[in-house]
C-alpha cells in the first residue's frame, strides 16, 4: 500500500505515482467498455419478435396507464422531497400509518388521479363515431 501511494519526492513526475494511475484507469476502462459494447449492438442487432398486434381496447389503456405512472412517479418525488408523511393530518387525526404506507397510498392516489386526466383527454379527442360506438 506504501508503494502505491508513493509520498512524493521533488523532482518525481506525476506518472511515477501509483495513485495516479488507479484514479486515470477506472474511468478509462469503463469508457473502453463502452465503446466494446457499443460496437458488439451495432454489429449483432437483436431480432425484432414476432408478438401479436395489440386492440384498440389494449392500446387506449396504454395510453391511459403508462403516462399516468410517469406522471405519479414524478409527483411522489416532488410532493414528498418538500412534505414529511409523518406530518400529514386526515379531519384533524394523525394518521397511524408508516412512512413506506403513506408513499403507497399517495402513488395510488396520484395515479388514479393522472390516469382519470389521461381518459378525459382521451375522451376529448376521440371523434364523435368513436365515443357513440
Amino acid at each position: 500500500m506504501h508503494k502505491l501511494l508513493n509520498v512524493r519526492k521533488e523532482g518525481q513526475p506525476w506518472w511515477r505515482f501509483g495513485l495516479v494511475w488507479m484514479v486515470f484507469g477506472g474511468p478509462a476502462v469503463v469508457v473502453v467498455a463502452g465503446f466494446i459494447t457499443l460496437y458488439i449492438a451495432i454489429t449483432n442487432p437483436d431480432p425484432v419478435p414476432n408478438v401479436t398486434p395489440r386492440t384498440a381496447h389494449q392500446a387506449r389503456w396504454m395510453w391511459i396507464a403508462w403516462p399516468a405512472f410517469l406522471v405519479a412517479g414524478l409527483l411522489e418525488v416532488l410532493v414528498f422531497a418538500f412534505v414529511d408523511p409523518q406530518d400529514l393530518h386526515w379531519f384533524g387525526q394523525d394518521l397511524d400509518l408508516s412512512r413506506q404506507a403513506m408513499y403507497t397510498l399517495a402513488f395510488f392516489a396520484f395515479w388514479a388521479l393522472a390516469m382519470v386526466s389521461s381518459a378525459l383527454t382521451l375522451l376529448l379527442v376521440m371523434s364523435s363515431e368513436d365515443v357513440n360506438r
